[in-house]
């Protein structure tokens, strides 16, 4: 327990949030079992993801939600390649 205290206290400190931590450990489990016996019902196939509207709009707004996210990263590391 005491090395969990030490983690929280940490992870804001090195600027990292620790709620998205916390719930990667509580759902990750859960993923990719439902992941797994997905592949499996689909004899491995990957398409089975893009078939339902609802499944391939998910990961379109997945998607979208990365890209979000690292297009101001990248646009301020070309910002600042072509300043120098």
């Amino acid at each position: 327990m005491a090395l969990f205290g030490v983690v929280g206290y940490l992870l804001p400190k090195i600027g990292c949030e620790p709620a998205p931590l916390i719930l990667g450990v509580i759902l990750a489990p859960h993923i990719e079992e439902n992941f797994r016996r997905s592949l499996v019902v689909s004899r491995g196939s990957w398409w089975i993801f893009l078939e339902r509207p609802v499944c391939a709009g998910f990961l379109v707004v997945s998607l979208l939600f990365m890209l979000a996210v690292l297009l101001p990263t990248i646009r301020k590391g070309r910002e600042e390649a072509f300043r120098e």
